[in-house]
C-alpha cells in the first residue's frame, strides 16, 4: 500500500511561505474523527495522486508515528498553474466502509465494431460503489466481447465485481452501446443553385487564355500575307 507521510501545521502558519518551499496544506478529518490541519510534500502528494487518483486506500503516515488507511477526498487547483493549493484527506477507520467512484475500463473487443465497423459510444465512465477499503481495486472493468450486433449494450449488471465490493447504480443502466455507422450522402446540386450561383457563366483560366491566344493570332498577319505585299 502506499504512503503519504503528513505533519500537523499550525493554523496560524503563512500557507503561501510553505507552498513557497514545497509543502502543500491539507487537512484530515474522518467518520469519527475531528478536522485536523496537515501538511505533506507537495512532489510526493502529486505523485500519489496521479497514480492512486481518489479511489485508492494508501497509509496516511502521522508524524507522532501513527498510521490510518485514507483516500484523498477532494483538492483544490490553482486556476492558472492547476498545481494543487489544498487537500482534503478523510482518514477510514478501523471496519468503516467508504463510498466512492470507481473509473470504468473497457475489456475485448466487440464483434460488431471488429467484424461490422460499428461505433463503441460510452454512456458511463464510472461507477459509485460502497467498499470494504482494504478491497477496494482501483477500477473496474466490462467486458464486450458479447456485443455481437448494432444496438448491443452493456450494462452495469454484467461489471463483475470483487468481494467486499458493492455496485450503487441500478443493474440495468447502460456503460456502453454499438452503433450503426451513418454514411454521409453525397450531395449534387440543383439546377436550380446552378442559375442561381451562375455556374453557366465561370470562366475557366485555361480556357480563356485559349480563346484569347485564339483571337490575337486570328487578327495578326502570317508571313505570307507580308510577301504578297
Amino acid at each position: 500500500m502506499k504512503k503519504l507521510q503528513v505533519k500537523k501545521r499550525d493554523l496560524k502558519d503563512d500557507t503561501n511561505a510553505a507552498r513557497e518551499a514545497g509543502m502543500l496544506p491539507a487537512v484530515m478529518y474522518g467518520r469519527d474523527a475531528d478536522s485536523t490541519p496537515i501538511l505533506m510534500d507537495m512532489s510526493t502528494f502529486v505523485k500519489l495522486w496521479h497514480e492512486a487518483g481518489t479511489s485508492t486506500v494508501f497509509e496516511l503516515e502521522i508524524e507522532d508515528g501513527k498510521t490510518q488507511p485514507a483516500l484523498i477526498q477532494d483538492i483544490d487547483i490553482h486556476p492558472v498553474t492547476d498545481n494543487p493549493i489544498h487537500a482534503d484527506i478523510y482518514v477510514i477507520e478501523k471496519g468503516q466502509t467508504v463510498t466512492v467512484d470507481l473509473p470504468i475500463e473497457i475489456t475485448g473487443t466487440a464483434p460488431a465494431i471488429k467484424n461490422k465497423g460499428g461505433l463503441l459510444v460510452r454512456i458511463l465512465h464510472s461507477v459509485e460503489v460502497e467498499a470494504d477499503p482494504t478491497k477496494l481495486p482501483s477500477y473496474l472493468e466490462v467486458d464486450v466481447s458479447g456485443l455481437a450486433e448494432f444496438g448491443s449494450q452493456a450494462t452495469i449488471g454484467e461489471i463483475v465485481v470483487p468481494d467486499g465490493v458493492e455496485l450503487l447504480a441500478d443493474d440495468e443502466e447502460v456503460v456502453v452501446l454499438i452503433e450503426e455507422p451513418t454514411e454521409l450522402e453525397e450531395l449534387e446540386p440543383d439546377e436550380d443553385d446552378e442559375e442561381e450561383f451562375g455556374f453557366d457563366d465561370i470562366e475557366v483560366e485555361g480556357e480563356k487564355k485559349e480563346d484569347e491566344e485564339g483571337e490575337g493570332k486570328e487578327g495578326e498577319e502570317g508571313p505570307e500575307d507580308k510577301d504578297e505585299e
